[in-house]
């Protein structure tokens, strides 16, 4: 600080007035363009956020009514609904197992891990939860055996 104020008192009025009109300048006419320019970058940001939103809101309305279209529901025992769910995603079961009290042990072996994801989805669309899973990859393949205990869901 000690060092501006050497150089402001080494400056002659008239380069005192110049760096004084300057700095005016520099924050009545650039800092407020700057601000403008900052807060119309932010609202066309936001605009385009927005309209993505609708695009996505659009594409979950869409996907909810498809739902609801093809059916699904908890209709059904539970071994008939994950058979239902697994041939929805074109999956087919290796064991099914009664695991006693309302629950079935369904084993999937080497299938498509995108498949058995989606079954997962399918399943509990259809009224019934994974309580236990075990997944492991075979190889270094996208192909896993799966097994998993169903029960009743929510």
């Amino acid at each position: 600080m000690t060092q501006l104020a050497a150089w402001w008192r080494a400056r002659t009025s008239r380069e005192r007035l110049l760096v004084q009109i300057a700095a005016v300048l520099v924050f009545a006419i650039l800092a407020p363009g700057w601000a403008y320019m900052t807060a119309a970058k932010f609202r066309q940001d936001s605009a385009a956020d927005l309209v993505n939103a609708r695009q996505v809101s659009a594409q979950v309305s869409q996907l909810a009514e498809t739902l609801r279209a093809q059916g699904g529901g908890a209709q059904g025992s539970i071994r008939e609904r994950a058979l239902a769910a697994a041939q929805a995603v074109s999956l087919t079961p290796a064991r099914l197992e009664d695991a006693g009290a309302g629950r079935l042990r369904i084993v999937f072996e080497a299938a498509d891990s995108v498949a058995i994801y989606r079954w997962i989805e399918a399943a509990g669309r259809r009224g019934a939860a994974v309580a236990r899973t075990t997944i492991t990859r075979v190889g270094a393949s996208d192909q896993v055996n799966a097994e998993f205990e169903l029960v009743e869901g929510p």
